[in-house]
């Protein structure tokens, strides 16, 4: 999180679930915003607000780990921003800049970081704003492969986990292979815009392979709400009925749609 895009529309998606979850579960909030600028007076009380929160680390995460790995009033080292917390029995929100991902850059949670912070007894909700955007020239090049291997192992070896996508990606290459057509790429692209692929379907896939990636770690379980084309928040426990109740919770207080929810 930055000061930049403080009390934009997000925030006040955030304010909304994390306001749900908290008198709903009856449970703390306790935040990790992973600040990359300082947050200080009008601006952190603002920050606190927006997410409910009852504990908070202020502390902006050094880029630079510092010599000995020191942590000061205004900083800490990401090695320690995930460790040694008390997070049982709270609703730990994580607010990375932009999301989840499997790198360590100051922008993003990772999943190994995702794993130390779960608990029993507490359920983790990550702001992820991390999907691909340029999601046609990624079908495009996996249709390309296909078409001048000659068959769709590619695609199967893709892991695609939306059925009508793989269908679909899989039919355009056929058509190429079949008319003994060249992988030109325009042509691809034009047949990709025409078929039933859809900047939904793609984030679907992206956000199935995501949960795939976050339940390989510690018996952790997760799903999602889908919100908009970039826009996603994960909700992830170790604990099955605590994030059902969650689910359930968001659903029956009328804040998002079933049709919104992504699970495996």
């Amino acid at each position: 999180m930055n000061t930049q895009h403080l009390g934009d529309a997000y925030d006040y998606v955030k304010k909304v679930i994390l306001e749900t979850l908290k008198e709903g579960l009856q449970k703390e909030i306790y935040v990790l915003p992973m600040f990359t600028d300082t947050f200080e007076g009008e601006e952190l009380a603002l920050y606190r607000n927006l997410t409910s929160c009852d504990e908070i680390e202020h502390r902006v995460i050094f880029t630079v780990q510092t010599i000995g790995n020191i942590d000061t009033d205004e900083g800490i080292n990401r090695p320690n921003y995930f460790e040694n917390r008390n997070l049982d029995n709270y609703i730990l929100f994580i607010d990375p800049d932009t999301g989840i991902n499997d790198t360590r850059g100051r922008d993003f949670v990772n999943y190994e970081e995702i794993a130390n912070v779960a608990r029993d007894n507490n359920i983790l909700v990550v702001y992820d704003q991390s999907f691909n955007r340029d999601w046609i020239r990624t079908l495009v090049n996996w249709v390309q492969e296909a078409v001048t291997a000659g068959n769709l192992e590619n695609l199967t070896n893709r892991g695609i986990r939306e059925e009508r996508m793989e269908e679909e990606l899989r039919r355009i290459a056929r058509e190429f292979i079949d008319n003994g057509e060249t992988a030109d790429l325009k042509r691809i692209r034009n047949s990709i815009r025409q078929s039933q692929l859809t900047p939904e379907m793609w984030k679907r896939n992206e956000i199935r392979n995501k949960i795939a990636i976050i339940q390989q770690n510690n018996g952790l379980r997760c799903f999602y709400l889908n919100l908009n084309e970039n826009l996603g928040f994960a909700f992830i426990s170790k604990n099955k009925n605590l994030l059902e109740e969650a689910r359930d919770l968001l659903v029956r207080e009328r804040v998002l749609l079933p049709a919104r929810i992504v699970e495996q």
